[in-house]
């Protein structure tokens, strides 16, 4: 063997090697961009999801009056969304009472539920409809803990705070 075909030889080794190499390369970029793309509509896909489950509406008023205050007081949550909730519950933060649940809730429609002011530690919720109302907003709306799921994603809204993805702790 020459040392013209040895050096031919080196040169096509050499060259297959960077071959492999670019053509590896390649190929992790190209797996990096599915990944991202992927990564990216399951994001978009969270973020329609959690828009949904913003979209739950909770009301609640006195109810039951006798003497000169009321007994008891009414939960309205209703669905303003083009799907379904699921494993839908209303609950007291501080005792931890259930006050309600339900299987489903369908769009557009409300679920209603009644407690006592002994179920949501209120010790009194006067006769006056301004009143009592703004001691429902300010004292028990921070206590009261939603729980439901949404296109098999499970969130809690505590209070007036933003809804929690917490599908993870489940």
């Amino acid at each position: 063997m020459t040392s013209i075909e040895a050096l031919g030889t080196w040169i096509g080794g050499i060259a297959t090697a960077a071959a492999v190499i670019v053509a590896a390369s390649q190929l992790n970029g190209e797996l990096k961009r599915q990944r991202t793309e992927s990564d990216r509509a399951h994001g978009s896909e969270t973020r329609i999801t959690r828009l949904l489950a913003e979209h739950v509406a909770l009301r609640f008023k006195p109810l039951d009056l006798r003497g000169a205050q009321h007994r008891k007081v009414s939960f309205d949550i209703t669905n303003k969304n083009d799907e379904a909730i699921e494993n839908f519950k209303v609950s007291v933060t501080d005792t931890g009472a259930e006050l309600g649940h339900a299987q489903q809730i369908y769009p557009g429609r409300s679920w209603s539920c009644i407690a006592t002011v002994v179920d949501l530690s209120i010790s009194v919720l006067p006769a006056q409809e301004n009143e009592a109302g703004r001691i429902l907003k300010q004292e028990l709306r921070p206590k009261i803990c939603l729980e439901f799921t949404t296109r098999g994603r499970n969130f809690r809204k505590v209070g007036d705070s933003r809804v929690q993805d917490v599908t993870s702790e489940a």
